[in-house]
């Protein structure tokens, strides 16, 4: 059995295309968000109740059901109540919009695989690199071709794969490559606005500040034509500053 999740939520194009793409490679039960939760990482409902709908799928035959909570949430309810029928594979996807470089910890996409990953099973997550005028038909080959494989060769373990789709059609498609995360990085703006009762609101929105481009990075891939598909790990150790971190405690003291 395949677990798919989201973060655009339940109704959405992309968790369609990913369904539509996968469906005849095992049975598919769907667990999402009855609303679009993007950019939620990967936070946990604590402290209200989750509750669950069963929803009429737009492709006959596939048990869907519909969480008032985050990606995460879907995917731990979802392995709750598959346990008698556990799944082989999550998926998450397909987003609208990349999920590079830094997006990574941003992305509810991506918090839906992890939470797979760590429950230790295998886990992807697909994402569709634009916001407009979206090649899905290109999307859902690249998730059915990636999907079969994960299947028939299995992932190493502590892994979960992050895949990039580029907005082309699929003939433009360059290829598929191995990548690293690139440094695709933002800066938070802040609108300020004034309500009829004169008190202030905000409007959060972000714009990108710099571009990396490694030869092997996710963000030179998807710029080159190429799907990108990045393994990662929650492992975020950075064992090349401990020299200098443990040096300040030899320095200073209490």
């Amino acid at each position: 059995m395949i677990l798919i999740s989201n973060d655009d939520g339940i109704h959405s194009e992309g968790i369609y295309n990913l369904v539509d793409a996968v469906k005849d490679l095992d049975l598919v039960t769907v667990f999402a968000p009855e609303s679009e939760r993007s950019a939620v990482s990967h936070g946990l409902t604590l402290h209200k109740p989750l509750r669950m709908k069963k929803t009429n799928f737009r492709i006959s035959d596939i048990e869907a059901y519909a969480i008032n909570g985050t990606p995460a949430d879907c995917v731990v309810l979802g392995l709750y109540k598959l346990k008698e029928n556990r799944p082989k594979l999550i998926l998450s996807g397909i987003n609208r919009g990349p999920n590079i470089g830094v997006d990574v910890f941003y992305s509810g996409t991506l918090a839906g695989a992890v939470e797979g990953y760590i429950a230790g099973l295998p886990a992807v997550a697909f994402s569709l690199a634009s916001f407009t005028n979206l090649y899905w038909e290109t999307a859902n080959r690249v998730a059915y071709y990636i999907t079969r494989l994960v299947i028939k060769y299995g992932l190493p373990p502590k892994v979960v794969l992050n895949v990039n789709i580029p907005n082309l059609p699929y003939d433009k498609i360059q290829g598929y490559k191995c990548t690293s995360l690139g440094g695709w990085e933002y800066r938070n703006q802040l609108e300020e606005k004034t309500d009829p009762r004169k008190d202030s609101y905000y409007w959060l929105s972000e714009h990108i500040v710099h571009i990396s481009t490694g030869d092997d990075s996710d963000v030179k891939a998807i710029n080159d034509g190429f799907v990108s598909v990045t393994p990662l790990s929650y492992f975020l150790n950075s064992p090349e500053c401990f020299s200098t971190i443990s040096q300040w405690f030899m320095n200073e003291e209490v």
